[in-house]
């Protein structure tokens, strides 16, 4: 056959009609459907858990009781809730970053018709090779074209057309159309093959990036111990522990690694909503502490409910770390099967501790309380302070005792009795006004600080008070800015009360609230540091080849000789008892008088000090590296922060003049992180969100006032952020509030002279001078 009557054994292709999709639903484009779906999902399947659970329904199939709910679970469901929430807040934000609203799709008839072409393709080849291997269908070497395998082919075409159309032969030289089973085969493709294909494809990876993450976490004690510990607080899984994790567990492996697996199997938005709603079913599924019949998780990965199950345990964490299938596990000898005889022996023995657990805190409620006073938080508060004894037995070992977990919140009128510790009993600390909580009290000031700083340097412009400190002229003012200030403060105002009415919702989840009543146990923990610290000097000593004992008894023998009491004189105890600890007296709680006031400056003073300077850290690392982010790309720059950066002459009220996204990104999740990440109280909160806003507005007022005391902390300052609202220095001086060291470390800081800074500035005054008095001759 020639390559001329080839050619027409295809027919043209119709026409693609690349272009983008219409969405699915009619109030949501389709490209933030994988993050918001999976997160619908969730709070569904984990409701409908909760419902059954509280009902009693099913609770045949339970896998645990109640009582190694109470005993063995060191995170409330409250607790996860709050976090749940907090971490799909994370991943919805990198969703809606990292979202595809490009994609572009050709119609689904080209589509077909291309596979089709192809399946022509495959059965050409498959003719032409039957057709140069040898003469099988002619003996004769010199056979003609016309009966050729080849051509076979294309007369069976032409014959199947004809006779399944109109019965009469298909005219030779123009192209053949498809064939019903060619039509059929390409469909199946299209619509059923390639997509089942692709979400086995999407399953293999995450499964593969999910279990060796996995079990990095565990393999590493440093990520475990700060990062994955957070997950097992949970050893009795529910519904809503799903995604209880630690925001550097979630936002690498759910938010950034679970969709690039999605994207290197070729899922489009749509797919990728539905491959992970299913998943987020199955991971729900696996924690929601019923193995049921007919789960259809477990078409996937038998026994889906409890092999899972069995990595919660402590005895059972080295081991089931799949999340999907069952896979590497088998490949890599780390599975262990539920329906083990040594399993089912664990499971029973800690379900019969957790049952002696709670009949000993109930006994010890009925003998501490009188008959007609006992209640349930009594005998939750006695059977909490039996999980000691239970936690000291070998049947329930704690992985990592000297984590502190500072994510759990401390609930009013909790007790504690440590044995050489004071006991303490929480209360709530009395308000700072009468009518308005401390916590109420942290959303209102800020508000109320932004707008009296705001407008006392409104005031000093309007009375035109300490011009010679003035960045910019009234001209500039006037001809520079893209914005009017009434634009700015309706803006203002909408983001203020967003961000309110934000920080109202998760106060109500949080519980927001201070406690007293554990000072002296927290200054005792710290004693306790400092004695084991103490402790530490004399080995230490011993390796420059001092002996701490002969020293401090040298030291006794000059302090008597000279009239110097070890036990009168402080200066002298604290010497001797550091290196002798047995030649010092007045010990409280087994500690030393100077232990005891080295602790109580550590947690007034040294303590808040810290949470305060990780709290700027962590509030200007977060500022830098997305405000920078927001420079570098194109798309954010020009959709969320060029906002901002309308305002070339900055004053007061512009401080905080931005888009509701930029707003919740950088003000809202960073302030709020950097909060959670310090552990600051209340009331410090209420002082750092403050001075925060009051920085904000005196960066952006305009004046260089040597006198003002918000300028004096460093470069970070009025002058040195104006220069970044220029058009010559937009890309540079990218720190915002406290310091310059991701500008200094990242080499981002302006690199122009004073002179020539100063020259640039006068450059604009003269431009806008010049403007204005144009204007004025028009």
């Amino acid at each position: 056959m020639t390559s001329q009557s080839l050619q027409h054994s295809f027919p043209p292709l119709p026409s693609p009609d690349l272009g983008p999709r219409a969405s699915i639903l009619p109030f949501l484009a389709d490209h933030h459907l994988p993050y918001l779906v999976p997160a619908v999902f969730y709070w569904i399947i984990s409701f409908v858990f909760h419902y059954i659970d509280t009902r009693g329904f099913l609770s045949k199939y339970k896998l645990h009781t109640s009582a190694e709910d109470l005993t063995k679970n060191r995170a409330s469901r409250k607790d996860v809730i709050k976090f749940a929430l907090i971490q799909q807040a994370a991943q919805c934000i990198l969703g809606y970053l990292m979202a595809d609203n490009s994609e572009q799709f050709v119609s689904p008839q080209h589509a077909i018709a291309e596979w089709a072409q192809k399946l022509r393709y495959i059965e050409l080849l498959g003719f032409r090779c039957i057709e140069y291997a040898g003469p099988w269908f002619a003996f004769d070497t010199k056979v003609s074209a016309m009966t050729s395998p080849t051509a076979i082919w294309r007369d069976s075409l032409s014959n199947s057309l004809s006779n399944s159309t109109t019965g009469s032969p298909h005219p030779a030289n123009s192209p053949i159309p498809f064939t019903d089973s060619e039509i059929f085969i390409a469909k199946s493709l299209y619509w059923i093959l390639i997509p089942l294909f692709q979400y086995i494809s999407a399953m293999v990876l995450a499964d593969t990036f999910q279990y060796f993450t996995h079990r990095a976490f565990h393999v590493n004690k440093w990520l475990y111990k700060h990062v994955h510990s957070m997950h097992h607080d949970i050893y009795v899984p529910f519904a809503y522990g799903a995604f209880y994790n630690h925001p550097l567990e979630t936002i690498p492996i759910d938010g950034i690694g679970f969709p690039y697996c999605l994207y290197l199997a070729g899922l489009d938005n749509r797919q990728a909503a539905f491959f992970g709603a299913i998943w987020t079913f199955k991971t729900v599924v696996d924690h929601c502490g019923y193995d049921f019949p007919y789960n259809p998780c477990n078409i996937v990965c038998p026994n889906s409910v409890l092999f899972h199950d069995l990595h919660h345990q402590t005895w059972g964490m080295k081991y089931n770390f799949s999340v999907y299938g069952a896979f590497w596990d088998w490949a890599m000898g780390t599975r262990w099967s539920p329906f083990d005889s040594k399993a089912q022996a664990k499971y029973q023995k800690g379900k019969a501790t957790a049952e002696a657990v709670v009949a000993k805190g109930k006994l010890q409620a009925e003998a501490s309380e009188p008959a007609v006073g006992k209640s349930t938080a009594a005998v939750n508060a006695c059977t909490k302070n039996t999980i000691n004894e239970y936690s000291s037995v070998n049947l329930h070992p704690l992985p990592f005792p000297d984590h502190d977990y500072p994510w759990h919140t401390i609930m009013a009128n909790e007790t504690n009795t440590i044995q050489g510790l004071p006991s303490y009993s929480l209360k709530p600390v009395p308000r700072l006004t009468p009518w308005l909580s401390d916590f109420h009290l942290s959303l209102v000031l800020p508000v109320a600080a932004y707008w009296l700083v705001s407008l006392i340097f409104w005031y000093i412009d309007k009375k035109d008070y300490f011009s010679q400190y003035r960045i910019h002229t009234p001209e500039e003012f006037k001809q520079r800015n893209r914005v009017t200030v009434g634009e700015v403060l309706r803006s203002i105002l909408l983001q203020q009360a967003v961000q309110t009415s934000l920080g109202l919702v998760l106060g109500y989840l949080t519980d927001a609230g201070d406690f007293q009543g554990r000072e002296d146990y927290d200054i005792a923990v710290w004693a306790g540091r400092v004695h084991r610290a103490r402790d530490a000097f004399p080995w230490m000593l011993a390796l420059l080849g001092i002996d701490a004992k002969t020293l401090a008894y040298q030291l006794q023998t000059y302090a008597t000789s000279v009239g110097y009491g070890v036990t009168t004189e402080k200066p002298m105890v604290l010497l001797t008892s550091i290196f002798n600890p047995h030649l010092a007296d007045g010990l409280t709680y087994g500690f030393a008088p100077w232990e005891l006031w080295a602790a109580k400056s550590i947690y007034w003073f040294l303590e808040p000090a810290a949470r305060f300077g990780l709290a700027i850290f962590f509030s200007d690392s977060w500022q830098y590296f997305w405000h920078r982010a927001m420079h570098s790309n194109k798309w954010m720059f020009r959709n969320i922060h060029a906002h901002h950066h309308k305002i070339y002459v900055p004053y007061a009220f512009g401080a905080f003049y931005n888009t509701l996204t930029e707003a919740f990104i950088l003000d809202t999740i960073g302030t709020t992180l950097s909060l959670m990440l310090s552990g600051l109280t209340i009331r410090q909160t209420m002082f750092f969100s403050t001075i925060s806003v009051m920085k904000g507005v005196d960066d952006h007022c305009g004046y260089r006032l040597p006198w003002d005391p918000l300028q004096w902390f460093n470069e970070q300052n009025t002058a040195f952020h104006d220069v970044h609202h220029q058009s010559w220095g937009i890309k540079s001086n990218y720190s915002q509030l406290y310091t310059t060291f991701w500008d200094h470390v990242c080499n981002t800081i302006c690199d122009k002279s004073p002179a020539e800074v100063e020259l640039l500035y006068e450059k604009g005054r003269v431009l806008a001078r010049q403007k204005a008095e144009v204007e004025k001759v028009m």
